[in-house]
C-alpha cells in the first residue's frame, strides 16, 4: 500500500510540475510577444503619447490663455473709468487753479495802480481788466472801492475781481447727480487786494 501511494503521490506530483511547466512556458511566450510588440511598436507607442500630450499641453494653454484675457477685460474696465476721472479732475483743477492765480495778479495790479498819486478809479480798473485779458479770463465782474471820499494819501483802495467759473467735464458729470441745480460744476472765484494810497 505504501508503495502504490508513493506512486500516486509522484504521479501527482509529476502533473502539477508539467503544468507549472506549460504554464511558465506559456508566460515566457507572452512575455516574449509583448516584448517584441513593444519594441517594434516603441516609436510609435512614443510618438502617440507625446502627440497626446502636446494636445493637452495645447488645450491647457488656450484655456489660460483666454482666461487671462478675461481677466485682462475685466480689469482694464474696472481701471480705466477711475484713471480717467482722476485725469480729467487734474486738467479741470488745475485750470481752476491757474484762472485764480490770474485774477489774484490782476486784482493785486488794479490795486497798485489805483494807489498812485495821479492815478483815477478808471486807470485802476483799465489795470485789471488788461491783466484778465491777458490770462484768457472773461465774463469777470471788477469793482473798485476806497475808504475816502474822496480818496486821498493813506486811504485803503480795494480792488475786488470775481468770475464764475464752470468745469467743461465735471459740471455734466454733477448734473446727471442733481438735475435740480442751477449752473451744476460752476464755482465761483474772488480776489481782493487792499493797498493804501501814496
Amino acid at each position: 500500500m505504501a508503495k502504490s501511494g508513493s506512486v500516486a503521490h509522484l504521479s501527482l506530483h509529476g502533473t502539477v510540475a508539467s503544468t507549472v511547466r506549460h504554464l511558465l512556458g506559456v508566460c515566457d511566450w507572452l512575455i516574449i510577444l509583448a516584448f517584441a510588440a513593444e519594441t517594434t511598436n516603441q516609436g510609435e507607442v512614443v510618438l502617440t503619447i507625446k502627440r497626446r500630450q502636446r494636445r493637452r499641453a495645447r488645450r491647457d494653454r488656450g484655456h489660460l490663455r483666454l482666461g487671462d484675457a478675461g481677466q485682462a477685460l475685466v480689469e482694464v474696465a474696472i481701471a480705466l473709468p477711475i484713471l480717467l476721472g482722476l485725469l480729467v479732475g487734474i486738467f479741470e483743477f488745475a485750470r481752476a487753479y491757474n484762472v485764480q492765480q490770474v485774477i489774484t495778479n490782476a486784482a493785486r495790479e488794479g490795486a497798485r495802480e489805483g494807489v498812485l498819486p495821479t492815478a483815477t478809479q478808471a486807470d485802476a480798473l483799465t489795470r485789471a481788466n488788461a491783466r484778465l485779458s491777458d490770462g484768457n479770463v472773461s465774463g469777470a465782474t471788477v469793482t473798485w472801492s476806497c475808504t475816502g471820499s474822496p480818496c486821498d494819501t493813506g486811504d485803503a483802495v480795494s480792488i475786488a475781481i470775481s468770475v464764475p467759473y464752470t468745469f467743461r467735464f465735471i459740471g455734466p458729470v454733477v448734473s446727471l447727480f442733481a438735475p435740480g441745480a442751477t449752473d451744476p460744476g460752476t464755482i465761483n472765484l474772488s480776489s481782493t487786494a487792499t493797498m493804501r494810497r501814496e
